[in-house]
């Protein structure tokens, strides 16, 4: 089976209803910014179908709601807040899927107080129902606890 067809085949399984029309992807992202930002794991997670997928820069992949709930909440409890900002964002209908692009900014703020702005690209992928079954976060912010490893340490 040639790529382009496993790609056909994997879209079919994965979209079994029509892809979200009109969805607007300005409030889509603001929102799920904000679910971020005041550290609500539950809320994010349940932007998730089922058995979503969610990946954060080069961790392993989390799939399903609990466990996406989990890692969230365990992640942003290692941080005192993060703001996201949106440089542009843009929901594209195409092949049976809906796809939503996400570029901006995120400012992690330590609990030590010093900060860490870092640009994200992010890439969500959603069912016919509008819940997301794929979201992959591009990001570098290794720099994050890098102090707390004894990194960067002179």
């Amino acid at each position: 089976m040639g790529n382009r067809q496993q790609q056909q085949t994997l879209t079919s399984k994965v979209f079994d209803k029509a892809p979200v029309k009109g969805i607007n992807a300005d409030k889509f992202t603001a929102s799920t910014g904000k679910l971020i930002d005041s550290k609500d794991a539950k809320g994010f997670a349940a932007l998730f179908a089922g058995k979503g997928t969610f990946t954060f820069a080069n961790a392993e992949p989390v799939t399903g709601r609990e466990a996406i709930e989990e890692y969230v909440a365990g992640f942003l409890s290692a941080v005192a807040s993060t703001k996201h900002s949106t440089d542009s964002s843009r929901a594209v209908v195409s092949r049976g899927a809906t796809t939503l692009y996400w570029a901006g900014r995120c400012l992690y703020a330590r609990e030590d107080g010093s900060e860490l702005d870092v640009p994200f690209f992010n890439l969500l992928v959603l069912d016919g129902d509008g819940k997301v079954v794929k979201y992959q976060v591009y990001c570098d912010n290794h720099e994050l606890f890098a102090a707390q490893a004894g990194e960067g340490a002179d």
